[in-house]
């Protein structure tokens, strides 16, 4: 019975242990301190021996809760971060569609070869100043799709790893519910029956059957084993002079 007890006990520390938290939870629950923690081997008078099931199973679970916490936390830092990524990748869209609008009214501008004429709020006065501009604007537009190109791997590569670690949590929370249950199932198999072999001494106490006890037994499966009952004849019936008394 105090084992089952324990069991009880295992199936609240799945619960605390973090089983109900997801990926998206801003923060775990800690997992309380379980007192008596036993390692997987212990060692007693120089020979490793099994711990307890119980133990172990409590050993387990917390390690389990303290592996979801620590991946449930590194999938929001991910999340977080890959945010501030993805607003940086728009703004760098953004200004790339602007540079590529500018440049297309400085190459209008310089093929009419009409001066001045503005570019957004610049002011271009001649060709000299025009070639400038256009330099400075094909510069950064080449380092803005480099940009773009490194960030739009990362997040591709980030999200994939993500994603990935989301599926680690769900599997270890479908571990952390399996383990009161498997215990619960060591527990049934260790229950005790010592009373197979009480029954067998008891059953060796009883008084053996007498002669005359055998002897009916066997008429009575006679009698039983016989023809149709209007074929047996009366001396059939009669009890056989052996056993009147």
């Amino acid at each position: 019975m105090k084992k089952f007890a324990l069991v009880a006990v295992l199936v609240a520390r799945a619960v605390s242990c973090g089983a109900g938290v997801y990926a998206g939870d801003d923060l775990a629950k800690p997992c309380p301190a379980i007192s008596g923690e036993t390692p997987v081997v212990m060692v007693v008078g120089g020979v490793e021996q099994a711990p307890d099931f119980i133990d172990l199973a409590c050993q387990t679970l917390k390690t389990l809760g303290d592996e979801h916490r620590q991946l449930t936390a590194a999938v929001k830092r991910l999340n977080d971060d890959a945010t501030n990524v993805d607003v940086k990748l728009q703004k760098l869209y953004a200004d790339a569609g602007s540079i590529t609008a500018d440049l297309a009214l400085l190459h209008a501008g310089v093929s009419k070869n009409c001066y001045p004429f503005c570019v957004g709020d610049r002011r271009i006065a001649n060709r000299g100043a025009a070639e400038r501009l256009t330099s400075t604007l094909l510069a950064r537009v080449k380092a803005i799709q480099g940009s773009i190109v490194l960030l739009e791997a990362q997040l591709s590569a980030g999200h994939h790893e993500t994603a990935q670690m989301v599926g680690g949590i769900d599997t270890l929370e479908s571990r952390m519910t399996l383990v009161p249950f498997q215990t619960s199932r060591i527990a049934a198999k260790n229950l005790p029956q010592q009373s197979t072999a009480m029954l067998v001494t008891l059953e060796a106490m009883l008084p053996t059957a007498t002669p005359e006890i055998q002897e009916l037994q066997v008429r009575v499966a006679e009698f039983l084993a016989m023809p149709e009952p209007e074929t047996a004849t009366a001396e059939q019936l009669s009890p056989s002079p052996s056993v009147v008394k």
